[in-house]
């Protein structure tokens, strides 16, 4: 098996990649889901815990403009279906390899400029 860039896919058993692959988006959709909580709202609200935390964070949520919202939204939309239950009807195509590596690429840039903006 060839181990260039994009080459995997096409070298791979269909069966063997549609697994890694449904496996790979349902885990982007979680990190996905972890980025809302811990980067977007600043560590403020997180599933699963009690409390609401503000002491020095509410200013990290004052940097969050319409384009981030826009971005973790498509994102989440596009990667939804590998974490949550669909119909029959709606077969679960795993996103190209190339198309996931420029999603998952444009979210670490994300971060990085998100980061260090200014509050």
């Amino acid at each position: 098996m060839s181990t260039k860039p994009g080459s995997i896919q096409a070298d791979a058993d269909a069966d063997v990649y549609d697994l890694t692959a449904k496996s790979a988006c349902s885990d982007f959709r979680i990190i996905l889901e972890r980025t809302v909580e811990y980067v977007l709202l600043n560590d403020v609200v997180v599933r699963f815990r009690r409390d609401v935390m503000t002491k020095g964070k509410l200013r990290g949520i004052a940097k969050v403009i319409t384009e981030d919202c826009e971005l973790i939204d498509a994102l989440m939309t596009k990667y939804s279906v590998f974490e949550h239950s669909q119909a029959d009807e709606l077969p679960l195509v795993p996103v190209e390899l190339d198309e996931f590596e420029k999603d998952v690429l444009h979210l670490i840039a994300w971060m990085n400029e998100f980061k260090t903006r200014i509050s």
